[in-house]
């Protein structure tokens, strides 16, 4: 089999796993060029790769914050050897992840690990001072309330 890659600069990072991947299926990579061989040709194409996040969402009422996270890649394919033509694929993996440890997992080598990550909620980052004042507060009164009885 003759393998094409097309994946840019942008997504040559893929190069090595498609590579692997071909050659634990059981297949056979020749580097000879396509015209002196008469063998199946398969041309990879990649056409975007990226992160999105969701909503922000909170662990409990003073927890870390997290948000659902999907990492997409989008391409096509073509195989010589089946009458099937251009094949595309959208291959994706969705998980959830603490926002204070996102820095550590996109690359800015790579600028489709990167996504924008929403604000946090400015009535939850509102009312955690102001649960805690009160609960302080109510602390204290009834501390003294209770004592002078």
């Amino acid at each position: 089999m003759i393998l094409k890659l097309n994946l840019g600069e942008s997504y040559s990072i893929f190069s090595n796993h498609i590579q692997n991947g071909i050659v634990k299926s059981g297949k056979e990579i020749i580097n000879t060029p396509p015209h002196k061989l008469n063998l199946p040709e398969i041309n990879i194409v990649m056409e975007e790769a990226g992160t999105d996040y969701g909503e922000l969402d909170r662990n409990g009422w003073f927890g870390d914050y997290y948000v659902p996270r999907t990492i997409f890649i989008k391409g096509n394919y073509l195989n010589t050897s089946h009458q099937n033509g251009l094949q595309t694929f959208y291959i994706f993996s969705i998980d959830t992840v603490k926002v204070d440890g996102i820095e550590k997992l996109e690359n800015d080598s790579f600028p489709f690990t990167k996504g924008e990550i929403p604000a946090e909620p400015f009535f939850s980052s509102l009312w955690e001072p102001v649960i805690a004042i009160g609960v302080a507060a109510v602390a204290v009164i009834l501390f003294f309330s209770v004592r002078s009885q």
